[in-house]
Protein backbone atom coordinates (compact mmCIF):
# COMPACT_ATOMS: atom_id res chain seq x y z
CA UNK A 1 0.00 0.00 0.00
CA UNK A 2 3.03 2.48 0.35
CA UNK A 3 5.11 3.87 3.67
CA UNK A 4 3.96 5.43 6.62
CA UNK A 5 6.51 6.82 8.70
CA UNK A 6 9.30 4.88 6.11
CA UNK A 7 7.59 1.64 7.72
CA UNK A 8 6.28 -0.72 4.35
CA UNK A 9 2.65 -1.49 5.11
CA UNK A 10 1.37 -4.41 3.02
CA UNK A 11 -1.76 -6.24 2.61
CA UNK A 12 -2.48 -10.39 2.37
CA UNK A 13 -4.75 -10.58 -0.82
CA UNK A 14 -6.89 -12.85 2.01
CA UNK A 15 -8.06 -10.08 3.47
CA UNK A 16 -8.92 -8.02 0.08
CA UNK A 17 -10.40 -11.16 -1.23
CA UNK A 18 -12.71 -11.16 2.31
CA UNK A 19 -13.61 -7.68 2.59
CA UNK A 20 -14.52 -7.98 -1.25
CA UNK A 21 -16.77 -11.32 -0.35
CA UNK A 22 -18.46 -8.85 2.44
CA UNK A 23 -19.69 -6.00 0.20
CA UNK A 24 -20.56 -8.46 -2.55
CA UNK A 25 -22.85 -10.42 -0.95
CA UNK A 26 -24.51 -7.98 1.00
CA UNK A 27 -28.02 -7.84 0.61
CA UNK A 28 -28.97 -4.07 -0.95
CA UNK A 29 -27.34 -2.04 -2.82
CA UNK A 30 -27.63 0.44 0.79
CA UNK A 31 -25.67 -2.58 3.31
CA UNK A 32 -23.26 -2.71 0.03
CA UNK A 33 -22.25 1.05 0.47
CA UNK A 34 -22.19 1.16 4.25
CA UNK A 35 -20.12 -2.50 4.66
CA UNK A 36 -18.15 -0.97 2.16
CA UNK A 37 -17.71 2.01 4.45
CA UNK A 38 -17.45 -0.35 7.64
CA UNK A 39 -14.24 -2.39 5.77
CA UNK A 40 -12.56 0.61 5.28
CA UNK A 41 -12.93 2.16 8.53
CA UNK A 42 -11.66 -1.47 9.66
CA UNK A 43 -8.93 -0.99 7.73
CA UNK A 44 -7.64 1.86 8.92
CA UNK A 45 -7.84 0.85 12.40
CA UNK A 46 -5.92 -1.86 11.78
CA UNK A 47 -2.89 0.35 10.46
CA UNK A 48 -3.09 2.85 12.97
CA UNK A 49 -3.09 0.15 15.45
CA UNK A 50 -0.81 -1.76 14.07
CA UNK A 51 1.61 1.97 13.38
CA UNK A 52 1.38 2.87 17.16
CA UNK A 53 3.25 -0.36 17.72
CA UNK A 54 6.18 0.57 15.06
CA UNK A 55 6.24 4.13 16.44
CA UNK A 56 6.24 2.84 19.84
CA UNK A 57 9.10 0.41 19.12
CA UNK A 58 10.68 3.42 17.51
CA UNK A 59 10.95 5.54 20.54
CA UNK A 60 12.85 2.19 22.20
CA UNK A 61 15.61 2.55 19.22
CA UNK A 62 13.90 -0.57 17.13
CA UNK A 63 12.81 -0.71 13.43
CA UNK A 64 10.10 -1.76 11.71
CA UNK A 65 10.41 -4.45 8.57
CA UNK A 66 7.32 -4.28 7.41
CA UNK A 67 3.15 -3.83 8.60
CA UNK A 68 1.56 -6.63 7.27
CA UNK A 69 -2.59 -6.58 7.17
CA UNK A 70 -3.99 -10.32 6.68
CA UNK A 71 -7.72 -11.80 6.90
CA UNK A 72 -7.03 -12.37 11.47
CA UNK A 73 -5.59 -9.10 11.90
CA UNK A 74 -2.48 -7.58 11.68
CA UNK A 75 1.42 -7.49 12.55
CA UNK A 76 4.20 -4.99 13.06
CA UNK A 77 7.36 -7.42 12.52
CA UNK A 78 10.23 -5.74 13.94
CA UNK A 79 13.90 -6.13 13.48
CA UNK A 80 14.54 -7.29 16.99
CA UNK A 81 12.93 -8.13 20.38
CA UNK A 82 12.40 -5.54 23.33
CA UNK A 83 15.26 -4.44 25.50
CA UNK A 84 13.20 -4.72 28.57
CA UNK A 85 10.50 -5.40 29.82
CA UNK A 86 9.31 -1.75 30.14
CA UNK A 87 9.83 -1.43 26.51
CA UNK A 88 8.22 -4.97 25.59
CA UNK A 89 4.75 -3.39 28.25
CA UNK A 90 4.92 0.48 26.29
CA UNK A 91 5.21 -1.35 22.83
CA UNK A 92 2.37 -3.60 23.37
CA UNK A 93 -0.06 -1.31 25.25
CA UNK A 94 0.74 1.61 22.23
CA UNK A 95 -1.71 0.20 20.42
CA UNK A 96 -4.91 -0.61 22.11
CA UNK A 97 -4.74 2.69 23.63
CA UNK A 98 -4.62 4.25 20.63
CA UNK A 99 -7.96 1.83 19.75
CA UNK A 100 -9.41 2.69 22.59
CA UNK A 101 -8.42 6.96 22.43
CA UNK A 102 -10.11 7.04 18.75
CA UNK A 103 -13.07 5.38 19.81
CA UNK A 104 -13.34 7.63 22.99
CA UNK A 105 -13.20 10.56 20.76
CA UNK A 106 -15.64 9.04 18.50
CA UNK A 107 -17.79 8.77 21.15
CA UNK A 108 -17.67 12.62 21.79
CA UNK A 109 -17.88 13.45 18.33
CA UNK A 110 -21.38 11.68 18.67
CA UNK A 111 -22.59 12.93 21.45
CA UNK A 112 -22.87 16.43 20.05
CA UNK A 113 -23.44 15.94 16.69
CA UNK A 114 -25.08 12.68 15.57
CA UNK A 115 -22.92 11.92 12.58
CA UNK A 116 -22.85 8.07 11.16
CA UNK A 117 -19.97 7.74 10.49
CA UNK A 118 -18.05 8.48 13.54
CA UNK A 119 -20.31 5.82 15.20
CA UNK A 120 -18.66 3.32 11.88
CA UNK A 121 -15.69 4.86 13.61
CA UNK A 122 -16.37 4.36 17.71
CA UNK A 123 -17.36 0.70 17.65
CA UNK A 124 -14.66 -0.89 15.27
CA UNK A 125 -12.07 0.72 17.22
CA UNK A 126 -13.77 -0.12 20.92
CA UNK A 127 -13.95 -3.78 19.81
CA UNK A 128 -10.27 -4.03 18.59
CA UNK A 129 -8.82 -2.36 21.73
CA UNK A 130 -10.76 -4.17 24.38
CA UNK A 131 -9.79 -7.27 22.27
CA UNK A 132 -6.20 -6.67 22.17
CA UNK A 133 -6.27 -6.13 25.97
CA UNK A 134 -6.98 -9.27 26.66
CA UNK A 135 -4.55 -11.03 28.64
CA UNK A 136 -4.44 -13.81 26.19
CA UNK A 137 -0.67 -14.66 25.22
CA UNK A 138 0.48 -13.55 21.90
CA UNK A 139 -2.39 -11.01 21.79
CA UNK A 140 -1.36 -7.12 23.18
CA UNK A 141 -2.48 -7.70 26.86
CA UNK A 142 -0.78 -11.67 26.49
CA UNK A 143 2.65 -9.55 25.96
CA UNK A 144 1.98 -7.17 28.72
CA UNK A 145 1.02 -9.67 31.09
CA UNK A 146 4.37 -11.17 30.53
CA UNK A 147 5.76 -8.07 30.78
CA UNK A 148 4.19 -7.34 34.22
CA UNK A 149 5.43 -10.59 35.46
CA UNK A 150 8.87 -10.35 33.96
CA UNK A 151 9.90 -8.12 37.20
CA UNK A 152 9.14 -11.45 39.92
CA UNK A 153 9.31 -14.23 37.91
CA UNK A 154 11.96 -13.86 34.91
CA UNK A 155 11.96 -13.67 31.53
CA UNK A 156 11.75 -17.67 31.16
CA UNK A 157 8.89 -18.13 33.67
CA UNK A 158 6.82 -14.80 33.35
CA UNK A 159 6.80 -15.90 29.22
CA UNK A 160 5.56 -19.42 30.37
CA UNK A 161 2.97 -18.21 32.67
CA UNK A 162 1.67 -15.93 30.33
CA UNK A 163 1.22 -18.60 27.81
CA UNK A 164 -0.56 -21.01 30.46
CA UNK A 165 -3.32 -18.44 31.03
CA UNK A 166 -3.53 -17.48 27.20
CA UNK A 167 -4.14 -21.10 26.22
CA UNK A 168 -6.28 -21.46 29.26
CA UNK A 169 -8.63 -18.23 27.97
CA UNK A 170 -8.36 -19.22 24.37
CA UNK A 171 -9.48 -23.45 25.54
CA UNK A 172 -12.87 -21.19 27.27
CA UNK A 173 -13.42 -19.37 24.00
CA UNK A 174 -13.10 -22.49 21.92
CA UNK A 175 -15.63 -24.68 24.75
CA UNK A 176 -18.30 -21.29 24.47
CA UNK A 177 -17.71 -21.59 20.70
CA UNK A 178 -18.70 -24.81 20.56
CA UNK A 179 -21.79 -24.83 23.26
CA UNK A 180 -22.86 -21.41 21.52
CA UNK A 181 -21.87 -22.39 17.84
CA UNK A 182 -20.33 -19.75 17.05
CA UNK A 183 -17.15 -20.89 14.72
CA UNK A 184 -15.36 -17.72 14.62
CA UNK A 185 -14.91 -17.73 18.18
CA UNK A 186 -13.42 -21.25 17.61
CA UNK A 187 -10.84 -20.26 15.17
CA UNK A 188 -9.67 -17.16 17.27
CA UNK A 189 -9.29 -19.68 20.36
CA UNK A 190 -7.37 -22.36 17.80
CA UNK A 191 -5.75 -19.93 16.30
CA UNK A 192 -4.38 -18.06 20.41
CA UNK A 193 -3.56 -21.58 21.02
CA UNK A 194 -1.10 -22.34 17.91
CA UNK A 195 0.13 -19.01 17.84
CA UNK A 196 1.04 -18.50 21.72
CA UNK A 197 2.55 -21.98 21.55
CA UNK A 198 4.80 -21.14 18.74
CA UNK A 199 5.55 -17.71 20.45
CA UNK A 200 6.38 -19.31 23.86
CA UNK A 201 8.96 -21.12 22.10
CA UNK A 202 10.37 -18.97 19.96
CA UNK A 203 10.74 -16.68 23.16
CA UNK A 204 12.84 -19.49 25.23
CA UNK A 205 15.13 -20.46 22.49
CA UNK A 206 15.70 -16.86 22.08
CA UNK A 207 16.02 -16.41 25.44
CA UNK A 208 18.43 -19.47 25.78
CA UNK A 209 20.50 -18.58 22.64
CA UNK A 210 20.90 -14.85 24.45
CA UNK A 211 22.77 -15.94 27.42
CA UNK A 212 25.62 -18.00 25.77
CA UNK A 213 28.40 -17.44 23.90
CA UNK A 214 30.50 -18.30 20.65
CA UNK A 215 32.83 -20.34 22.61
CA UNK A 216 29.91 -21.94 24.80
CA UNK A 217 28.48 -23.08 21.38
CA UNK A 218 30.86 -24.32 19.07
CA UNK A 219 32.89 -27.61 18.98
CA UNK A 220 36.60 -27.57 18.58
CA UNK A 221 38.69 -28.28 15.57
CA UNK A 222 41.83 -29.69 15.95
CA UNK A 223 42.60 -30.19 12.23
CA UNK A 224 40.73 -29.36 8.77
CA UNK A 225 40.98 -30.37 5.51
CA UNK A 226 42.31 -29.34 2.52
CA UNK A 227 40.19 -28.82 -0.66
CA UNK A 228 43.20 -30.74 -2.36
CA UNK A 229 42.29 -33.88 -0.07
CA UNK A 230 40.04 -36.70 -0.46
CA UNK A 231 37.10 -38.23 1.36
CA UNK A 232 38.85 -40.64 2.74
CA UNK A 233 40.77 -38.18 4.06
CA UNK A 234 37.59 -36.02 5.90
CA UNK A 235 36.09 -39.14 7.02
CA UNK A 236 39.72 -39.95 8.82
CA UNK A 237 39.65 -36.90 10.75
CA UNK A 238 36.28 -37.24 11.62
CA UNK A 239 36.03 -40.76 12.62
CA UNK A 240 38.81 -39.17 15.27
CA UNK A 241 36.58 -36.58 16.43
CA UNK A 242 33.02 -37.89 16.58
CA UNK A 243 31.24 -35.01 18.31
CA UNK A 244 32.40 -32.93 15.50
CA UNK A 245 29.53 -32.04 13.22
CA UNK A 246 31.38 -30.49 10.15
CA UNK A 247 34.55 -30.37 9.06
CA UNK A 248 36.00 -27.10 7.70
CA UNK A 249 37.86 -27.24 4.19
CA UNK A 250 41.00 -24.80 3.56
CA UNK A 251 42.43 -23.93 -0.01
CA UNK A 252 45.99 -22.27 1.47
CA UNK A 253 44.68 -20.13 4.72
CA UNK A 254 42.06 -19.76 3.26
CA UNK A 255 38.09 -21.68 4.74
CA UNK A 256 36.16 -22.41 1.63
CA UNK A 257 33.49 -24.35 3.12
CA UNK A 258 32.91 -27.46 5.57
CA UNK A 259 32.41 -30.66 5.01
CA UNK A 260 29.32 -33.43 6.99
CA UNK A 261 29.86 -37.08 8.18
CA UNK A 262 27.02 -38.68 6.23
CA UNK A 263 27.49 -36.88 2.45
CA UNK A 264 30.75 -38.03 2.97
CA UNK A 265 29.71 -41.79 3.56
CA UNK A 266 27.74 -42.12 0.83
CA UNK A 267 30.70 -40.73 -0.99
CA UNK A 268 32.79 -43.05 -0.23
CA UNK A 269 30.25 -45.87 -0.18
CA UNK A 270 30.02 -44.57 -3.72
CA UNK A 271 33.87 -44.76 -4.18
CA UNK A 272 33.79 -48.76 -3.30
CA UNK A 273 31.13 -49.22 -6.55
CA UNK A 274 33.92 -46.73 -8.87
CA UNK A 275 31.79 -43.55 -8.63
CA UNK A 276 34.35 -41.07 -7.95
CA UNK A 277 33.46 -38.24 -5.75
CA UNK A 278 36.12 -35.16 -4.25
CA UNK A 279 35.37 -33.01 -1.81
CA UNK A 280 34.33 -30.46 -3.89
CA UNK A 281 31.30 -32.30 -4.52
CA UNK A 282 29.87 -32.55 -1.08
CA UNK A 283 31.37 -29.39 -0.18
CA UNK A 284 28.93 -26.94 1.63
CA UNK A 285 30.34 -23.44 0.30
CA UNK A 286 27.40 -21.51 2.30
CA UNK A 287 29.14 -21.01 5.17
CA UNK A 288 29.44 -17.51 7.68
CA UNK A 289 33.59 -17.03 9.13
CA UNK A 290 33.06 -15.33 12.45
CA UNK A 291 36.76 -14.31 14.31
CA UNK A 292 37.19 -14.67 17.93
CA UNK A 293 34.40 -15.18 20.92
CA UNK A 294 31.60 -12.82 21.78
CA UNK A 295 27.70 -13.29 22.32
CA UNK A 296 26.04 -15.89 20.28
CA UNK A 297 23.12 -14.04 19.09
CA UNK A 298 24.52 -11.69 16.71
CA UNK A 299 26.37 -14.25 14.93
CA UNK A 300 22.81 -17.00 14.40
CA UNK A 301 21.28 -13.49 13.14
CA UNK A 302 24.17 -13.67 10.32
CA UNK A 303 23.54 -17.51 10.18
CA UNK A 304 19.91 -16.51 9.38
CA UNK A 305 20.11 -14.08 6.85
CA UNK A 306 22.67 -15.99 5.27
CA UNK A 307 20.89 -19.20 5.76
CA UNK A 308 23.76 -21.22 6.36
CA UNK A 309 23.39 -24.34 8.48
CA UNK A 310 27.32 -23.64 9.86
CA UNK A 311 29.91 -21.24 11.04
CA UNK A 312 33.45 -21.49 11.68
CA UNK A 313 34.99 -19.57 14.06
CA UNK A 314 38.56 -17.80 13.29
CA UNK A 315 41.11 -16.64 15.47
CA UNK A 316 43.03 -15.08 12.94
CA UNK A 317 44.45 -17.04 10.33
CA UNK A 318 43.81 -20.32 12.66
CA UNK A 319 40.25 -22.09 12.82
CA UNK A 320 39.51 -22.31 15.92
CA UNK A 321 35.64 -24.39 15.90
CA UNK A 322 32.61 -24.98 14.17
CA UNK A 323 29.08 -23.84 14.91
CA UNK A 324 26.59 -25.64 13.29
CA UNK A 325 22.46 -25.87 13.73
CA UNK A 326 21.83 -29.18 14.47
CA UNK A 327 24.29 -29.13 17.22
CA UNK A 328 22.56 -25.83 19.03
CA UNK A 329 19.01 -27.78 18.59
CA UNK A 330 20.81 -30.99 20.74
CA UNK A 331 21.65 -28.39 23.29
CA UNK A 332 18.78 -26.66 23.28
CA UNK A 333 16.90 -30.40 23.57
CA UNK A 334 19.26 -30.88 26.54
CA UNK A 335 18.75 -27.75 28.19
CA UNK A 336 14.96 -27.84 28.37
Amino acid sequence: MGRLFGIPVRVHVGLILLLLALVFFAPSDELRLRTLLVSLVVLVSLILHELAHALAARHYGIETRQILLHPLGGAAILSERAPTAKAEFWIAAAAPLTNLALAGVSFLVLHFADLAFFEDLAWPNLLLGLTNLVPAFPLDGGRMLRAALDAKLGPVRSTRWAARIGRGLATVAIVAGLATVQPMLVIVGVMIVLAGTAEERASLIHGFMSRRRVHESMDDVAESVSAAGDVGEALRILGAHPRLGALPVTFGARVVGVVYREPLVLAASAAARGVRTGLSDVMDRNIVTHEGDGPLVPLLRKMGETQSRTAVIMDGPEVKGVITVDRLIEDLRSAS
